[in-house]
């Protein structure tokens, strides 16, 4: 038995995730090219405090912070399309791109939280908080080692049933990596998720 700490606050972990980490490498040339290779298994460890405040935070709606990027463009875009309106056409044209990627940002941003909040509604309270407890996992983790960039597949009885294409749609894997990662994750020994109240593993 280990005790864990919660990657985000360090407090007593009840949720301890297994991952496959993917390494992603974009080569920029005239067309855009990825190379993608499996990493370790690693571990994530969550409280269930933060799985609660990430749920509420996913169930209240679209934050500030959230569209706060995107409205920033769109302003800017309005500005500028108003100040050189009957001026230089490429500085009217940045303003009217600023414009739609601002309001497409924002619709992009409300369509992915409402969808989220569907999928919570259709699980279980003891799921939502899993769920939840997975995505404060991803958001605390490293994102980038090197040039490449890092993603993770959570490997748990859902994703062990997945088929290759399932892992190669859902976590954009390349189709050669997927077949990959389905083996490497199907010879793991499989452990539970659940920690007991004083974060060890049962």
């Amino acid at each position: 038995m280990t005790k864990s700490d919660c990657i985000q606050c360090g407090g007593a972990a009840q949720y301890r995730f297994r991952a496959l980490e993917i390494h992603t490498l974009h080569i920029r040339e005239l067309k855009e090219k990825r190379v993608q290779a499996l990493g370790e298994s690693v571990h994530f460890d969550v409280c269930a405090d933060c799985a609660r405040a990430q749920l509420q935070k996913d169930l209240s709606g679209v934050g500030i912070k959230e569209i706060l990027p995107f409205a920033l463009i769109l302003l800017f875009g309005v500005v500028l399309s108003a100040v050189f309106w009957n001026g230089e056409g490429v500085f009217r044209l940045c303003g009217a791109a600023g414009v739609i990627c601002g309001i497409l940002g924002i619709a992009s941003t409300a369509k992915e939280n409402r969808q989220r909040r569907d999928q919570y509604h259709c699980l279980s309270k003891e799921k939502a908080l899993e769920k939840a407890a997975w995505e404060v996992a991803v958001r605390c983790a490293d994102h980038k080692r090197g040039d490449h960039d890092l993603t993770y597949i959570p490997i748990t009885q859902d994703t062990l049933k997945m088929k290759n294409g399932d892992l190669m749609v859902i976590y954009g894997l390349l189709p050669e990596i997927a077949v990959q990662a389905w083996n490497v994750m199907h010879q793991m020994p499989q452990k539970t998720t659940a920690l007991n109240s004083s974060g060890e593993l049962f």
